[in-house]
């Protein structure tokens, strides 16, 4: 069943099917190695198995592969993880050059898969791209967007943490770059076109006093 289910499109070449080897044989690996509650995770996570909402965010009791179309009404959902120091700094990562806005910075952000909440997923996220422990308690959900356009809704997060980037373990596929940047210099960087466009709601969101 798992198999079956899997995106065709991970055949395309010999590398892909390479890969998607690879990944075949992790999956059956931890389940002879683990229980099968491990192996439905990791297999959500390489599949990216997100699940279906409406427009206003109710779950349809669906799920989705993500690449693939949506009909119409269905929308994934995405967080933005904004994470800010005892000094008023936010932190920020510079996206792989493989990926959709090459080289640009932002802050940590990705769907959340099936069966995750948007708490559960920022800090899944965060721990994978950057490889930082947050705890629920040092941050909050402070907005939530629906971008009609992509059929994505994302859950905006702001996390309260002075850590040392100096100590980080970047994502390598997905993270080149990190940095501690001043409020201003964040502004400068949106005009500068050198942040990921869609972060733009962060102008909104500073003059209302939630960032």
């Amino acid at each position: 069943m798992i198999i079956t289910d899997l995106d065709k499109s991970l055949l395309n070449n010999d590398r892909q099917k390479t890969e998607y080897t690879k990944e075949i044989c992790k999956i059956f690996l931890i389940l002879l190695t683990t229980n099968i509650s491990r192996t439905i995770i990791y297999y959500k996570k390489i599949m990216e198995i997100l699940d279906l909402y409406d427009k206003n965010g109710n779950k349809l009791y669906k799920t989705h592969i993500r690449g693939e179309p949506l009909k119409s009404n269905e929308y994934c959902i995405a967080v933005d993880v904004w994470i800010k120091n005892n000094k008023g700094q936010f932190l920020l990562t510079q996206r792989h050059p493989s990926k959709i806005y090459p080289r640009k910075w932002e802050c940590t952000s990705g769907c959340i898969l099936s069966g995750e909440d948007s708490f559960t997923g920022a800090l899944r996220e965060v721990k994978e791209e950057i490889g930082i422990n947050l705890k629920k308690e040092e941050g909050k959900n402070i907005y939530r967007i629906c971008r009609h356009d992509r059929q994505i809704i994302f859950d905006i997060f702001l996390f309260n943490k002075s850590v040392n980037i100096n100590e980080v373990k970047l994502q390598e596929d997905e993270v080149i770059d990190i940095k501690w940047i001043e409020k201003e210099e964040l502004l400068e960087m949106f005009k500068r076109e050198e942040m990921v466009e869609p972060l733009d709601y962060v102008f909104e969101l500073i003059e209302k006093g939630l960032l």
